[in-house]
């Protein structure tokens, strides 16, 4: 029963990260295609366009790298991994998994530290937004991949008693 609260609180974070990716995408794509259009058909495009793109961009891969924490899906060398007994594998996959939580742990430190070092700045083409929108991604999506990591573990556990 427990590993289906977990299950579920996952869920409850992975479904507006998820949704939050494919609109960021979207407006990727869309505002792409309009700075096309504008720059060939009408020899005029607006510098504030691909900015706003490459935030969007850094918010899908922070968003992105939390997503694949909770499947375990980050790309990884596991050769010899998969050639240990199960005993030691099973210690290496813990120290693994511990080490991507202080990975986490200290790039949300120091995520944290460039977000409100830069709080006050705005953005070079939108004078009016602060450039904490895209740095404050950093932080939140490192929050995010330990609550889910967290929850990885624990229904791991939960499995290997079943």
């Amino acid at each position: 029963m427990d590993t289906r609260k977990n299950t579920s609180l996952a869920q409850i974070l992975l479904k507006p990260m998820i949704h939050c990716s494919v609109v960021f995408m979207f407006f990727i794509i869309l505002l792409t295609f309009l700075q096309v259009c504008l720059r060939y058909i009408f020899s005029h495009s607006f510098a504030w366009i691909e900015e706003v793109s490459r935030y969007l961009f850094v918010w899908i891969v922070f968003l992105g790298a939390a997503i694949a924490f909770d499947d375990d899906s980050h790309i990884k060398i596991d050769f010899i991994e998969n050639k240990l007994p199960k005993k030691i594998k099973g210690i290496v996959q813990y120290f693994i998994v511990l080490l991507n939580l202080f990975a986490m742990a200290l790039l949300l430190y120091s995520g944290t530290l460039v977000a409100m070092r830069n709080r006050k700045s705005m953005f070079y083409t939108i004078p009016d937004v602060s450039l904490l929108t895209m740095y404050i991604a950093v932080p939140l999506s490192c929050v995010l991949a330990i609550i889910l990591i967290v929850l990885r573990i624990k229904r791991n556990i939960g499995s290997d008693k079943h």
